[in-house]
């Protein structure tokens, strides 16, 4: 069974990352689509910024390579082009083919990135976790929303009983959609508590099926930008599961 969150000290605990400074060019647009699937890219500048939270973890700064990452999540068409997710039961909360394909696997998310790499010579594969924030906060430091801290229901789906087709709300600062709300994406990253220590392109694989998820959508009405929570990869993946593609930047 896939759980949605972890105990720690005897407590209910969501962990949480925060960015508070940032240097970094933002959303140069890129004209090449992944494959003949449509799927658009926004090229993200490297640079580096501070996660962490101060009353839960440490702030630590981190310092990250240029990528480029989808403009919106995959949706139920794309991911369907692979073959081995043709005829698929889509989520009922999620059943159009322009919304956002649910109820999608980790391991299904890394089958689908390396199919689409074999068949467009490319190197794609899901955002790490300092990336999907990175690219979420669109040049902004310390806020809690992509646009700043007020929630704005005008902003992203967010509460809701069934999904909306992507890219219906306007995008952030970097011309990435739904970075707040619609679906929860999965991340590469595994689950580890924060240090102070500075990093540089931090990755933590994924160890005991423990992946960490960003951008929460579904049922959650409040996905602020910093938040995280820990999802177990079973074989069965909640309705609200998504992703989103990213791809390394070229030399």
């Amino acid at each position: 069974m896939l759980r949605k969150m972890i105990p720690c000290c005897g407590l209910l605990i969501f962990f949480l990352t925060v960015c508070t400074r940032h240097t970094s060019p933002q959303g140069a647009p890129e004209a090449k689509n992944g494959l003949s699937l449509k799927m658009n890219f926004v090229a993200i500048g490297g640079g580096s910024f501070i996660m962490g939270h101060s009353t839960l973890e440490p702030e630590h700064k981190v310092t990250l390579s240029g990528f480029s990452i989808q403009t919106t999540e995959v949706t139920n068409l794309q991911f369907e082009q692979c073959q081995n997710f043709k005829g698929r039961t889509r989520s009922k909360w999620s059943d159009k083919d322009n919304e956002p394909a649910g109820a999608v696997t980790y391991q299904e998310a890394i089958t689908f990135c390396k199919w689409l790499s074999k068949r467009d010579g490319e190197n794609y594969d899901l955002p790490t976790e300092a990336q999907w924030e990175f690219a979420a906060r669109g040049g902004l430091a310390s806020k809690d929303y992509p646009w700043g801290n007020e929630p704005s229901e005008d902003r992203g789906w967010c509460g809701q009983p069934h999904a909306k087709p992507v890219a219906q709300y306007a995008p952030n600062a970097s011309g990435l959609y739904d970075m707040y709300g619609n679906i929860s994406e999965m991340v590469k990253d595994g689950y580890v508590k924060y240090t102070a220590a500075p990093r540089s392109d931090p990755f933590t694989p994924v160890t005991k099926h423990e992946f960490v998820v960003r951008g929460l959508g579904g049922e959650y009405s409040t996905p602020w930008v910093w938040f995280r929570m820990i999802y177990f990869d079973d074989e069965i993946s909640p309705p609200h599961l998504g992703f989103r593609v990213c791809r390394a930047a070229k030399p």
